[in-house]
């Protein structure tokens, strides 16, 4: 288990003509995630016979909603795996039974395997290394998913803005920072716009009239917070998980080395 310190099972039961189906995994991981999954281990289950490249499509685009869109540290490792497992079919079976992307199931059958592995993804990063609270950020507005992805990362990975979210302290100076450091391609610092938890804090790069930083503060004292960024310039978006960085944080990898 290493740093981990809770188990991380999810399953997600439906049915199929008439029969029940399972989808089941479990997950690894506390310490060194980021993109590209990192020091993680996922192995997700399911007894519904797919077809096998249409498996291998949604195995990867439930990955990218999923396991590469969570952040602890901002580090990666050569360590990690997301394994999916599936029935197969070899020529004396039934292929009548075997479901692809134009059975009218298809859709829930993707729900069931994204829902299953957003929640491992989510106990990874409750799990993370000395974490106190979790973020759900979200950027919006965006001229290009890599604008909304590279301020998304910078943002989550930004140590400023997670002491900041430990201390529940709404330091709005260090969020527009993080936003204004990252490289993209089409920026506007007149049209962003921030919430916590729907407490809109900046409107159209200023600070919003009658903002109270006490109410900013008690919002930021609860244990999962929702962060909205509006970069005002195209209709692109990212969602990214991420958690703070606790004294607890510097305390386990200063005395933990494998």
């Amino acid at each position: 288990m290493t740093t981990d310190t809770v188990k991380k099972i999810a399953s997600e039961n439906l049915e199929i003509s008439g029969k029940l189906h399972t989808v089941i995994g479990v997950a690894k991981g506390s310490g060194m995630i980021s993109p590209n999954m990192a020091t993680m281990l996922a192995y997700v289950f399911t007894d519904i016979p797919i077809e096998l490249d249409d498996f291998k499509d949604l195995h990867r685009e439930v990955c990218n909603h999923t396991f590469n869109s969570i952040t602890v540290d901002g580090e990666m490792s050569t360590n990690d795996s997301f394994i999916g497992v599936c029935p197969a079919f070899g020529e004396s079976n039934d292929k009548s039974e075997i479901i692809s992307t134009s059975n009218n199931h298809w859709p829930i059958i993707c729900q069931a395997y994204e829902k299953v592995c957003n929640e491992l993804a989510a106990k990874i990063v409750e799990d993370g290394e000395g974490a106190t609270r979790i973020v759900e950020l979200k950027v919006e507005h965006a001229f290009s998913f890599q604008d909304a992805d590279r301020v998304a990362r910078g943002v989550a990975n930004s140590p400023l803005v997670k002491t900041a979210i430990f201390a529940a302290d709404p330091n709005l100076g260090r969020i527009l920072s993080a936003i204004g450091a990252c490289a993209i391609s089409r920026f506007d610092e007149n049209k962003i716009s921030v919430q916590i938890n729907e407490y809109e804090v900046i409107q159209n790069g200023s600070l919003v009239k009658g903002y109270e930083e006490k109410i900013a503060r008690q919002h930021m004292t609860m244990k999962k917070i929702d962060l909205l960024i509006s970069l005002g310039v195209g209709s692109a978006s990212r969602k990214l998980m991420f958690c703070d960085l606790s004294y607890d944080y510097v305390k386990i990898n200063s005395e933990y080395r494998t």
